[in-house]
């Protein structure tokens, strides 16, 4: 296959998402949800998606990823396009001042006053294109060309699903990865291939070991480098020491090495195989990808779907993963989805934070602007970003709704009842040191107003 012609190759410039609109699809009936650049050359841009259970997170990120595509029949959209909800459904992406789109329909249509014609058609679905080749991107045509003769790429974009795993996996020889890089690189639940991570992995400490015994010590180096970049931030996030053992002569495959000694991969917490297993699969791609320019593997352009990304992972672990892949990743697009106060309240100062509020089944954007919440505690995270507004659990909230209401009653006289209030008081105080304090807090106070309240009465 002959290569497609490219456009003139700009080492600056980032191929990146800068809106996307959803019509009829999942909970949307209409939405466009912007992707303002960063400002910070040594962090990747991101943007975190919040809101409750069946708000659209997942959609917006199968919409992304379905558009992206560009109608790749090896690829498939179906994630994306099972949610339209009718023949009027529209995903259109807009990138780099390009237009991209995935639509039920057989004619033209407008978006953004450009017509987005046909690319090709598979069904009833008809994909669209405006401008710039999808094929920037990585995928297209290139994705179905085999290594042996490979299109020079700029961009890439690669997909996880928030279910992540690693399974049990040994072999008895080495040998060079045929897989493509681009194969199910935006499949979500297909992305992640246990038995292919670790062979790559093993690989690679072959031929570190291959450089070094000819003297190649500098490319040996190099080589060595990517997997260090995966226990390096694995290690940051865990806080624990984290390294592969593929050359242990008593095991058939690759190990983890850890404080607690070493552990076959498929053992491991699920906590840690979520992070290894992604990290991983993504490290691999990039250094396996055809690029056109020999920049750093860490330091490539592109784009990064995580649904969910903080699924199985301690509070503490939770706080650390954002921080860590926007420093592993300074020229990447990430755009996550999360439930967790502790991800949203680590976004660096140039993260978006974007919620979505539910209605009668229907998903719509928040409009109140979220930048970064550094220097926010999580409880203010907690009411503000998840409107989450209490901090205890739901029967302590209970308690603590009925002595306010009885509180208010005593004070506006239209109860007498200061007995009632007391035993809710000391049934509150009961239930811990902490409600203790808050309760004799709030009955000193209780005091002083009875008290002003019967002297201005006097």
């Amino acid at each position: 296959l002959a290569p497609e012609p490219q456009p003139a190759y700009d080492p600056a410039a980032r191929m990146r998402i800068d809106s996307l609109y959803l019509k009829d699809v999942g909970p949307f009936d209409e939405v466009t949800i912007d992707f303002p650049a960063g400002t910070r050359d040594d962090l990747a841009d991101v943007y975190l998606l919040t809101g409750e259970n069946g708000c659209g997170k997942s959609t917006v990120l199968y919409a992304i990823a379905a558009a992206v595509m560009g109608g790749n029949t090896v690829l498939g959209p179906e994630l994306a396009t099972q949610r339209f909800r009718s023949r009027d459904a529209l995903v259109a992406l807009t990138a780099a001042g390009s237009d991209y789109a995935v639509a039920f329909t057989d004619h033209p249509i407008q978006f953004k006053s450009r017509e987005l014609k046909r690319r090709s058609s598979a069904g009833a679905i008809g994909f669209f294109r405006a401008g710039t080749s999808v094929a920037l991107w990585g995928f297209g045509s290139a994705a179905t060309r085999t290594l042996a003769r490979p299109t020079p790429v700029e961009h890439a974009a690669f997909a996880y699903a928030g279910s992540r795993n690693l399974t049990q996996t040994q072999f008895t020889g080495v040998e060079s990865p045929t897989w493509s890089p681009y194969e199910n690189a935006l499949g979500f639940t297909s992305t992640v291939d246990s038995e292919r991570l670790l062979r790559w992995v093993a690989y690679q400490a072959f031929r570190q070991a291959k450089a070094e015994l000819g003297g190649r010590h500098d490319e040996g180096l190099k080589i060595r480098s990517v997997t260090r970049d995966i226990e390096v931030f694995v290690s940051n996030v865990t806080g624990e020491f984290f390294e592969f053992d593929a050359f242990n002569p008593d095991f058939d495959g690759v190990r983890i090495l850890r404080d607690g000694g070493p552990i076959e991969p498929h053992l491991l917490p699920d906590g840690l195989k979520s992070i290894v297993s992604w990290v991983t699969d993504l490290l691999a791609r990039l250094e396996r990808i055809p690029w056109v320019d020999d920049v750093p593997t860490t330091k490539r352009s592109f784009l990064l779907l995580l649904d969910e990304i903080d699924i199985h992972l301690h509070p503490a672990w939770q706080r650390r993963i954002l921080p860590a892949v926007a420093r592993l990743f300074p020229k990447a697009q990430i755009i996550a989805s999360t439930h967790s106060p502790f991800v949203v309240g680590s976004a660096g100062q140039d993260a978006r934070i974007i919620r979505f509020n539910v209605k009668d089944g229907r998903s719509t954007l928040d409009p109140t602007p979220r930048g970064a919440q550094v220097g926010t505690s999580v409880s203010v995270v907690l009411a503000d970003v998840f409107g989450v507004k209490s901090e205890f659990d739901i029967h302590t909230e209970a308690l603590l709704d009925r002595f306010r209401e009885a509180r208010h009653a005593l004070l506006t006289g239209t109860s007498q009842d200061r007995a009632a209030v007391d035993a809710l008081a000391r049934e509150i105080a009961a239930l811990g040191e902490e409600l203790n304090a808050i309760m004799g807090l709030e009955m000193r106070q209780l005091d002083r107003l009875l008290t002003n309240r019967a002297q201005a009465a006097s």
